[in-house]
């Protein structure tokens, strides 16, 4: 395995603390064994030394009973060549020489010995009895070599048990390593090859001990670490398209806001090529006036979304622009991402229709102001040739009058209606607060003759809220929404108006419920429409202006309206009023 060094590898340490636990086990042992067969051997001599003493006795008791001295040396000799004895001297009770073999007779005898020393004489002595009474000591000394021998004997057997079993746990250690390593082998190269880029590899598991768990843990990471890898790479992958392909400018800032990457966006939106851009604070990508503007955004530590700024190009170009920023992680580092939407041109469609409208406003309102004038001409002269030629004219040509100034009354009210039309949102007053309370009751104080006509209830369940707008238009609202639910009301039960206001997302819903006739789902969309009508003029008065202007002033609201009905059960209109800030 590269990069590990001969010593310092699993096994061979492995090994080696086995070898020296064994070997200092072995050395205990050998220790222990020695000493108890220093002991063994020595009860061994001793016992053998009370062996030979009874023999001693036996053989000097027949040559001392008879004096016989020449064969009482024969009787010592012969033991001193037959039982390893070095010497033999024989002292009486008076402590006079009897006999001696092995020993000089000038040599003074050796004191005995408590116990025997391996490899060294042991000089002893032992008591004479003859005749059951004393006569006197044996002193005698037993070489020791046999012994010497017995435990060289036995320490070499001993070490060479201990160097079979040295060398047979070294082989089965040996075995046992290279198995076990050679497993956590294959784990570090397939880790070194996952390192390097390459996820598909995989340890085979084998036995089903710590090695194989580990195995199983290890293919269960790189399953996973695959796993995620492709998924960052399908995300980075779609990000990368996204980046490049948006048409929107994107630029990726560090957390100095220097820019660390553009798209092609970037380069067409803001005339600058990409090379120059990176590197560059966000404040080179328009003038000074505008730059500390946009570094505030770039360089927030929040979550922008939509942000309408106006940036002048480096070469004097204004850009209207929508900007969303985030902060976003790159190879572990802070990053920010913004997004910039070039709205120039649909600022520009926006201020020129909002010209346009205006141009048609006053269009409508100077031409029905105009119109009216002829049309009173007319209504007038009409009325005059009825009076003055009354007499004279037959049936036909007053009916004919009659049609004529039906035809200018209606003219009149349209043109009225379309006036009206073009004024419900020319009150240039800017929105203020103001509770809807207030604008119901005004309506409610305009129309309470009509109520009182219609015998109408209308309740107002719990308090309406603080709202931000034009109290006069929302005024004009509540009104055409009450009187068109008298002007449709049943003839079949009393009238009942309901309204109520509930919160939503960062706005009010309001709704004016009634128990009138109801509408066809087919026309929710219609009865929003200037001049439209479902009914005919002689059934209900008007000129389907009326919910045209609750529709235009909800829209000068930022809201919107719509209608839920059942035929013969009622209509509920319901609108949308944006709320003040912190409710509801």
């Amino acid at each position: 395995m590269s990069g590990v060094c001969k010593w310092c590898r699993l096994g061979v340490k492995i090994l080696s603390a086995s070898l020296a636990i064994e070997v200092l086990m072995l050395l205990l042992l050998l220790a222990s064994t020695s000493a108890v067969s220093n002991s063994r051997l020595e009860a061994l001599f001793h016992l053998r030394l009370d062996e030979v003493g009874k023999l001693f006795n036996a053989s000097l008791s027949g040559p001392l009973a008879s004096q016989d001295l020449a064969t009482l040396q024969d009787v010592l000799d012969a033991l001193r060549n037959e039982e390893a004895i070095s010497y033999l001297v024989l002292v009486n009770n008076r402590g006079q020489r009897v006999a001696a073999s092995g020993w000089a007779e000038s040599k003074e005898l050796p004191q005995p010995m408590a116990k025997p020393v391996i490899g060294k004489r042991f000089d002893a002595s032992l008591p004479i009895t003859l005749a059951a009474s004393h006569y006197g000591t044996l002193h005698y000394g037993v070489e020791t070599a046999l012994l010497a021998e017995a435990q060289q004997t036995l320490l070499a057997r001993g070490a060479l048990i201990a160097g079979l079993e040295v060398l047979l746990s070294a082989i089965a250690l040996s075995l046992i390593s290279l198995l076990l390593t050679r497993r956590l082998v294959r784990l570090s190269e397939a880790a070194e090859t996952i390192a390097k880029g390459d996820l598909s590899i995989r340890v085979p598991v084998g036995d089903k001990d710590e090695v194989g768990k580990l195995a199983v843990s290890f293919n269960a990471m790189a399953d996973a670490l695959y796993a995620r890898m492709r998924a960052l790479a399908l995300s980075e992958e779609k990000f990368s398209k996204a980046f490049s392909g948006s048409p929107d400018a994107m630029i990726i800032t560090d957390s100095e806001s220097h820019i660390l990457d553009v798209n092609a966006a970037f380069e067409r939106i803001f005339a600058m090529p990409r090379r120059e851009a990176l590197g560059a604070q966000v404040s080179v990508l328009c003038a000074a006036d505008c730059a500390q503007a946009l570094d505030k955004i770039i360089g927030s530590p929040d979550s922008i979304s939509g942000s309408e700024i106006v940036l002048t190009r480096g070469d004097g170009k204004m850009l209207s622009c929508l900007i969303s920023s985030d902060n976003i992680e790159l190879a572990g580092s802070a990053c920010r991402i913004s997004i910039l939407r070039d709205i120039s041109a649909r600022k520009e469609i926006e201020a020129a229709l909002e010209r346009s409208n205006h141009d048609l406003e006053q269009f409508a309102y100077v031409s029905s102001h105009d119109l009216r004038e002829p049309l009173r001409m007319i209504s007038s002269y009409v009325s005059l040739l009825e009076r003055r030629y009354a007499d004279k004219l037959d049936d036909d040509a007053r009916e004919f009058i009659a049609y004529a100034k039906d035809g200018a009354e209606r003219m009149n009210r349209l043109i009225l209606d379309l006036l009206d039309y073009s004024r419900a949102t020319r009150d240039d007053k800017p929105f203020a607060a103001f509770n809807l309370s207030s604008a119901l009751q005004g309506a409610l104080d305009n129309m309470q003759l009509l109520i009182g006509e219609s015998q109408a209830t209308i309740t107002n369940d719990g308090a309406l809220p603080q709202v931000a707008g034009n109290i006069t238009q929302i005024t004009r609202l509540f009104q055409n929404l009450i009187g068109n639910a008298i002007k449709y009301r049943s003839p079949d039960r009393p009238l009942v108006i309901s309204i109520k206001a509930a919160p939503s997302d960062h706005q009010w819903t309001i709704s004016v419920a009634d128990n009138g006739i109801g509408i066809d789902q087919q026309y929710f969309e219609r009865i929003f429409m200037i001049f439209q009508r479902l009914h005919g003029r002689g059934v209900y008065e008007g000129t389907g202006i009326g919910l045209a202007v609750c529709k235009r002033i909800v829209e000068h609201h930022k809201g919107r309206i719509w209608v839920k009905s059942e035929p013969g059960v009622g209509s509920t209109f319901l609108f949308t009023l944006p709320a003040i800030d912190g409710t509801p």
